[in-house]
């Protein structure tokens, strides 16, 4: 029999120790002839049970059979398979493909990830949709003040700076919350799996940075028009 790395802990072995080792249950006995890494079972969430793999010892017992094919298409592949077996039985045979298998494993996760990806994104533009708004309304506020500056001297460039301080602070003091939030919210969610990974905090600084040019984006727009508006036209409109 093969035995995974869990058994071989349970026998307090090494891979190394347990090869060689002669089980015995009531049935009969089983040579270890191998020793391999953990593998997934039912679920990522669950810790790797003991466990071992070994040939019957009748064969009307099998249930399962699994097989390694080459690369062709599936229904090939079970046509073959449909036409073998029935050779020994009247059933018809039940294939199913290991990358299916592990699809339905990840099945919940791929959900969650859709849901977050959705909501994440109406969040986004729900917000690049108020900052817009809210510099719409401050450009428009300003208008005389914008007018006057442009009459004393001061370029486009001086002018958009002055109209984007407002949303500066405001910017970075949600990246400061949000980002530390994140981040400790991904790890909760990684505990929850024996086979973890980690985030990169250049994970972290690139959504941060994305965030901070869309925001740039969504108020720019609005404060440019408003710095490069003719100071003549503004004074006379108020």
């Amino acid at each position: 029999m093969v035995v995974n790395a869990a058994a071989a802990r349970a026998f307090a072995k090494s891979p190394e120790e347990m090869v060689g080792t002669l089980l015995t249950n009531e049935y009969n006995q089983k040579l270890v002839v191998g020793v391999v890494d953990n593998f997934v079972i039912e679920n990522y969430q669950d810790q790797a049970m003991p466990t071992y793999l070994a040939a019957p010892q009748y064969s009307f017992v099998i249930q399962h059979l699994v097989l390694s094919v080459a690369q062709v298409s599936p229904q090939e592949i079970q046509s073959v398979l449909a036409a073998e077996y029935a050779k020994f039985t009247d059933e018809p045979a039940d294939v199913v493909y290991v990358e299916d298998n592990f699809a339905a494993l990840l099945a919940k996760e791929e959900e969650l990830l859709r849901a977050i990806t959705l909501f994440g994104t109406i969040a986004i533009g729900l917000a690049m949709l108020g900052l817009f708004g809210l510099s719409a309304f401050y450009a428009g506020q300003e208008t005389q003040e914008v007018g006057i500056r442009k009459i004393l001297g001061a370029s486009i460039l001086q002018i958009l700076s002055q109209l984007s301080k407002r949303y500066v602070g405001p910017i970075m003091l949600s990246l400061l919350v949000g980002t530390p939030l994140a981040y400790w919210l991904g790890q909760r969610w990684i505990e929850g799996y024996v086979y973890q990974t980690s985030i990169s905090a250049w994970i972290l600084l690139m959504a941060a940075g994305v965030c901070f040019v869309m925001a740039g984006a969504a108020i720019s727009l609005n404060t440019w028009r408003a710095a490069s508006t003719n100071p003549v036209d503004s004074l006379r409109s108020e």
